[in-house]
């Protein structure tokens, strides 16, 4: 599946993307902070395959027995993540 967003919905997603994070967890779950109607303004397209790159992203840092160190670095960027927009929203009211 992929989002789809208008040009004015996309500029503010592309913000949103732009960060240090290396995974994005929790990005697509905020999508809707980019728009007045979600539901009207954003669309997914579910009829098409999506390419993912084989990209390595955090190169040697996981353990290689479980991957414990990249599924603890996607949990703790997850939660900076969170606490970023919680940070902006209190600033925003």
């Amino acid at each position: 599946m992929a989002p789809l967003f208008g040009r004015e919905a996309w500029a503010c997603v592309w913000r949103m993307v732009q960060n240090d994070l290396v995974h994005g967890w929790g990005l697509d779950w905020n999508f809707w902070r980019c728009v007045d109607d979600p539901e009207a303004q954003i669309g997914v397209v579910d009829a098409q395959f999506v390419v993912h790159r084989g990209v390595a992203t955090l190169l040697a840092q996981g353990k290689a027995e479980d991957g414990g160190g990249v599924r603890e670095r996607q949990w703790a960027e997850f939660h900076a993540f969170t606490w970023r927009l919680q940070d902006v929203e209190e600033k925003a009211h």
